[in-house]
C-alpha cells in the first residue's frame, strides 16, 4: 500500500486516517455490549458503543443495528484487524447481546 504520493512540488498525499464500515447480522444490545468489554456510550450522542482498547489501532463505534465503523487506523491491515476483533467479540457474545 502506498502511503505517501509525490505529486511534484505543488502537493503530496499521506495517509493518515482510514474509515471503513462492517456489520454483524443481528441487532446489539449496546448497554450489555459496552458492560461486558469495559467500552464506552457516549452520553451526549447514546447511539453507539465506541470501542478503544490495546489490541487495535484506533476506534470501532458499535450500533444497535449490529452496523460498525472504524477510524483512525493507517493501514488497511491495521483496519482489518480493529474490525475482525470487534466482530469476534461480538459473534462470541451473541447470545447476551442480541436483541430479538
Amino acid at each position: 500500500m502506498v502511503t505517501k504520493k509525490s505529486f511534484g512540488k505543488k502537493f503530496s498525499i499521506v495517509v493518515t486516517n482510514i474509515v471503513a464500515t462492517s456489520a454483524v447480522d443481528f441487532q446489539v444490545d449496546l448497554n450489555k455490549f459496552a458492560e461486558l468489554n469495559g467500552f464506552t456510550i457516549d452520553e451526549d450522542y447514546p447511539i453507539g458503543v465506541h470501542c478503544r482498547s490495546d489490541k487495535i489501532a484506533g476506534i470501532v463505534t458499535v450500533f444497535r443495528t449490529g452496523k460498525m465503523i472504524s477510524v483512525g487506523s493507517r493501514t488497511i491491515e491495521q483496519t482489518k484487524k480493529n474490525l475482525s476483533f470487534i466482530q469476534n467479540l461480538l459473534k462470541e457474545q451473541r447470545k447476551q447481546l442480541e436483541i430479538i
